[in-house]
Protein backbone atom coordinates (compact mmCIF):
# COMPACT_ATOMS: atom_id res chain seq x y z
CA UNK A 1 0.00 0.00 0.00
CA UNK A 2 1.31 3.43 -0.42
CA UNK A 3 0.82 6.73 0.87
CA UNK A 4 -0.96 9.60 -0.82
CA UNK A 5 2.39 11.49 -1.86
CA UNK A 6 3.75 8.22 -2.85
CA UNK A 7 1.10 7.20 -5.10
CA UNK A 8 1.29 10.38 -6.83
CA UNK A 9 4.92 10.77 -7.72
CA UNK A 10 4.66 7.10 -8.91
CA UNK A 11 1.85 7.36 -11.47
CA UNK A 12 3.82 10.75 -12.43
CA UNK A 13 6.73 9.84 -13.24
CA UNK A 14 6.19 6.35 -14.31
CA UNK A 15 2.71 6.84 -16.94
CA UNK A 16 2.82 10.46 -16.72
CA UNK A 17 -0.59 10.33 -14.97
CA UNK A 18 -1.33 12.97 -12.68
CA UNK A 19 -3.50 12.61 -9.75
CA UNK A 20 -3.48 15.50 -7.21
CA UNK A 21 -2.32 14.78 -3.42
CA UNK A 22 -4.88 15.92 -1.03
CA UNK A 23 -3.40 15.13 2.28
CA UNK A 24 -2.71 18.44 3.48
CA UNK A 25 -5.99 19.55 2.71
CA UNK A 26 -7.67 21.50 5.43
CA UNK A 27 -11.07 19.49 6.63
CA UNK A 28 -10.01 16.49 5.22
CA UNK A 29 -8.58 15.18 8.35
CA UNK A 30 -5.62 13.13 9.41
CA UNK A 31 -6.05 11.07 6.19
CA UNK A 32 -4.81 9.89 2.66
CA UNK A 33 -6.82 11.60 0.13
CA UNK A 34 -6.50 11.72 -3.49
CA UNK A 35 -8.21 13.33 -6.49
CA UNK A 36 -8.60 11.28 -9.64
CA UNK A 37 -9.76 12.80 -13.20
CA UNK A 38 -10.34 11.47 -16.26
CA UNK A 39 -11.60 12.64 -19.81
CA UNK A 40 -12.73 9.84 -21.14
CA UNK A 41 -13.18 5.53 -21.15
CA UNK A 42 -9.76 5.75 -22.65
CA UNK A 43 -7.53 7.43 -20.29
CA UNK A 44 -9.56 5.65 -17.89
CA UNK A 45 -9.22 2.27 -18.69
CA UNK A 46 -5.24 3.17 -18.60
CA UNK A 47 -5.19 4.40 -15.09
CA UNK A 48 -7.19 1.70 -13.77
CA UNK A 49 -4.87 -0.73 -15.90
CA UNK A 50 -1.16 1.19 -14.33
CA UNK A 51 -3.23 0.93 -10.39
CA UNK A 52 -3.96 -2.72 -11.06
CA UNK A 53 -0.01 -2.86 -12.08
CA UNK A 54 0.94 -1.49 -8.57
Amino acid sequence: MYTASELTTILLNDNWIFIKDLTDTKGLGNSEYIRIAVRNKIDNDYLIHELWKL
